[in-house]
C-alpha cells in the first residue's frame, strides 16, 4: 500500500518518456518528419539520462540526511547539488547544441534533413528543467510517495492534451513543445519549487543563481561550438572528432580553477542555501 504511489510515479515517468515516440507516429503522416522526432529524441534522451545518472547519488545521501535530521547537511548538500547539476547540464546542451548538426548529419548519412527548431526546443527545454531531476530523485528517497503520484499524474494529462492539441498542427515541433511544457510546468513548476521551498532556506536566491547559470553557460558553450566549427577546416567523422576534442580542451581548461580547494570555497560560498 504504502509503495503504490511510487509505482505510479515510476509507470507515468516511463509513459512520458515512450508515449510521444508513439503519438508521432499516429499523428504526423510525413514519414521524414517522424524520422526527424526519433533521431533527435534519442539525444534528449541521453541528456536526460545524464541527468539521472548525476542525481541518483545525490538523492541517496539527501534521503540520508532527510531520515536523520540533519537540516544544515541536508540544505548544503541539495543547494550544492542543485547547482553542479545544473552547471554540468548546460554545459552539455551547449555542446550538444553547436556539435549535433554535424553528428546528426554523420548518423543519417544526410538522408534526414536536420530540424534546428525540433533540437533547440527539446535540448533548451531539457536543459534548463534538469533541477527537477534532483527533485525527483530526492523525493523517491524521502517519502513523498502521494506529492510524486499527484505530480505525475497531472503532467502525464498535461502531455496528452498538448500534445493531441500541437502536434497535428505543428508536427514535431509541437511535441517537443508539449514534451517541455509539462516537465517545465509540472516537473519544474510544481515539484521541483515545493522541494526546494520545504528543503532550502531562501529558495528565490538559490533560483536566481541556477537562472543565470542557464543564461552565462549554455550561450557561451555554444558559442565557443560555433566558432571551433566555423574555423576548423574539413569534413566528416574526423572534422567531427577535432571540433569536440578542442571544445573539450577549451572548456577543459576553463575549468581548472575549480580544482583548487580555495577556489571551490569561495565558489560553495556564494551559493545560497
Amino acid at each position: 500500500r504504502r509503495a503504490f504511489p511510487f509505482a505510479i510515479a515510476s509507470s507515468t515517468e516511463i509513459a512520458l518518456q515512450n508515449l510521444s515516440v508513439l503519438l508521432v507516429r499516429a499523428l504526423v503522416f510525413d514519414r521524414v518528419a517522424v524520422a526527424q522526432w526519433g533521431v533527435t529524441r534519442v539525444v534528449a534522451g541521453l541528456l536526460r539520462a545524464v541527468c539521472t545518472q548525476l542525481t541518483q547519488p545525490l538523492a541517496i545521501e539527501l534521503g540520508h540526511d532527510h531520515a536523520v535530521g540533519d537540516t544544515a547537511r541536508l540544505r548544503s548538500l541539495y543547494a550544492r547539488g542543485s547547482v553542479l547539476l545544473t552547471l554540468l547540464t548546460s554545459a552539455l546542451v551547449s555542446g550538444l547544441l553547436a556539435f549535433w548538426p554535424d553528428f546528426f548529419a554523420l548518423w543519417t548519412n544526410n538522408a534526414i534533413p536536420y530540424d534546428a527548431h525540433l533540437t533547440f526546443t527539446l535540448l533548451v527545454g531539457t536543459g534548463i528543467a534538469a533541477p527537477a531531476v534532483l527533485a525527483l530523485g530526492y523525493s523517491y528517497c524521502s517519502n513523498r510517495g502521494e506529492l510524486l503520484a499527484g505530480v505525475k499524474a497531472v503532467q502525464l494529462v498535461l502531455f496528452l492534451l498538448l500534445s493531441l492539441l500541437l502536434t497535428p498542427q505543428f508536427g514535431p515541433v509541437g511535441m517537443a513543445i508539449a514534451v517541455v511544457a509539462s516537465d517545465l510546468v509540472v516537473q519544474f513548476g510544481w515539484l521541483g519549487l515545493t522541494v526546494m521551498r520545504q528543503t532550502l532556506a531562501n529558495p528565490l536566491r538559490h533560483m536566481l543563481l541556477l537562472a543565470l547559470i542557464v543564461a552565462v553557460v549554455m550561450p557561451a558553450g555554444w558559442l565557443l561550438g560555433t566558432l571551433i566549427r566555423s574555423a576548423l577546416p574539413g569534413t566528416g567523422l574526423v572534422h567531427f572528432v577535432a571540433e569536440c576534442a578542442l571544445w573539450l580542451v577549451v572548456t577543459g581548461l576553463a575549468a581548472l580553477s575549480c580544482l583548487r580547494g580555495a577556489m571551490r570555497t569561495r565558489l560553495e560560498a556564494i551559493i545560497p542555501n
